[in-house]
């Protein structure tokens, strides 16, 4: 593994595509605003502009927004109407959860634009939880300076968790936060404090089809193993609900995100603040290693940000494939593409694999940290990522290496060594010289 110059891809080339962008903008604005959510909320606009400050929608079933003073929230510019708009809302008394129909009425001269379209002025038009409202314009052109704004409706409750009552006597769900194959994260209230929380709500049935019984008892072996976990660097495990067609993991609050979503925007870490980062990282994953537990899906998505304001504060998320390894070796293919260790895809079925498929991990965490790109060649003429991993073609342009120490790439290829007899462990990786020059 060569210092070399070679074309290597781009981190941001490979995940910032235009819906990612939105994501992220969404999700910036998602945790920005925790803090001031008022608990007796019902919904929210989240502004995309920083002009124009967050609207809450509070107790009233009828928001009227516009220039004039008498309106339930007042836009201060020339271009809006006295009423620009009028935002209803009729809750279903029948049901034994808030259900509630939304709608928007256009009473301005600009016009009212949802989801890129303008209302027919008078006529009401339903109202969906993450549909975009913009006044002035349709909102799709970035550059425009208008009101922009992101609805969020904080009565949605799934339908398939209306039976799950000891959840819900204890938390209120609010927002979205993300979504997996087999699981969705919402910010939840806990009502006897008003606390912020996340919660993960792994849908049972999903694990049904599946015959390899290692795999349907997977959501419970992820709850058995984050109540034995309490780090620093590890996400914390407030409570725990199960019932027979959900599991609720109530988490404590990472308000500023993924880390992946950090990189995007910032291109790359520097030296400094990637070993920040690393030993925060490798402190976790030393913890779990000892209690014989295997991570199994290390990425920058599942690095969580403790704060908008902090690059380096953070938590291990997501155990959702992480299993005690007590004897033996694994054997079930687990992971990410671009950070899945060789010997997961080469071994999974024959021999199995060890603990020390997380170090490969996050050999790859580190190289992306500090230089944005993934160390493999992304183009139709190259073999796929797999076999570029099975067969060890690691690659260290020179030039994305520029000004990075010896050390640091030491370090990194010490975390790649093809044979995990071989590869650095999580304590010897704390131990190493990097962590210990200026």
């Amino acid at each position: 593994m060569e210092i070399e110059s070679s074309d290597s891809n781009s981190f941001l080339d490979d995940c910032e595509t235009d819906e990612d962008a939105m994501d992220t903008q969404e999700s910036y604005n998602a945790f920005s605003f925790i803090n001031g959510v008022d608990k007796n909320a019902w919904g929210m606009l989240l502004s995309t502009n920083p002009k124009y400050p967050n609207i809450q929608f509070i107790e009233k079933e009828t928001i009227t927004i516009g220039r004039a003073e008498t309106c339930t929230h007042v836009i201060e510019d020339l271009r809006i109407s006295s009423i620009h708009c009028l935002i209803s809302r009729k809750v279903d008394l029948t049901s034994d959860f808030d259900t509630s129909y939304i709608s928007v009425e256009d009473y301005s001269t600009n016009g009212t634009f949802i989801n890129g379209k303008r209302l027919e002025k008078g006529v009401p038009k339903e109202f969906h939880n993450s549909d975009q409202i913009s006044f002035l314009s349709t909102g799709l052109d970035p550059n425009l300076d208008i009101p922009h704004y992101i609805f969020k409706n904080f009565d949605v409750i799934p339908q398939d968790h209306i039976s799950d009552s000891a959840f819900f006597q204890n938390y209120d769900l609010k927002i979205a936060l993300g979504e997996g194959q087999f699981s969705k994260v919402f910010l939840a209230i806990e009502k006897s404090t008003g606390m912020n929380y996340a919660v993960k709500i792994i849908d049972i049935a999903k694990y049904l089809p599946f015959q390899f019984k290692p795999f349907r008892n997977q959501p419970m072996d992820e709850v058995n193993i984050m109540k034995k976990i309490t780090h620093e660097n590890i996400v914390r495990v407030k409570d725990v609900f199960v019932t027979e067609q959900n599991i609720y993991i109530v988490l404590e609050l990472c308000k500023g995100g993924e880390l992946s979503k950090r990189l995007q925007k910032r291109g790359k870490y520097s030296e400094s603040n990637s070993k920040i980062v690393f030993r925060k990282l490798l402190s976790a994953v030393s913890y779990i290693h000892a209690k014989n537990i295997a991570h199994r899906d290390l990425k920058l998505e599942n690095i969580l940000l403790v704060s908008l304001e902090s690059d380096t504060d953070i938590k291990l998320a997501d155990f959702g494939y992480s299993r005690f390894v007590l004897s033996g070796n694994m054997s079930t293919f687990a992971g990410t593409q671009n950070y899945v260790a060789p010997e997961v895809i080469l071994d999974s079925n024959r021999h199995g694999y060890s603990k020390s498929c997380d170090i490969w991990s996050c050999g790859i965490i580190l190289y992306v940290l500090l230089t944005g790109s993934f160390p493999f060649i992304y183009s139709p003429n190259e073999k796929p990522i797999n076999k570029q991993i099975r067969d060890g073609d690691i690659h260290f342009p020179s030039e994305k290496f520029q000004g990075i120490s010896d050390k640091a790439i030491d370090l990194i290829q010490k975390c790649l060594i093809m044979d995990p007899k071989l590869r650095i462990t999580a304590d010897e990786v704390l131990e190493h010289s990097w962590f210990f020059e200026n």
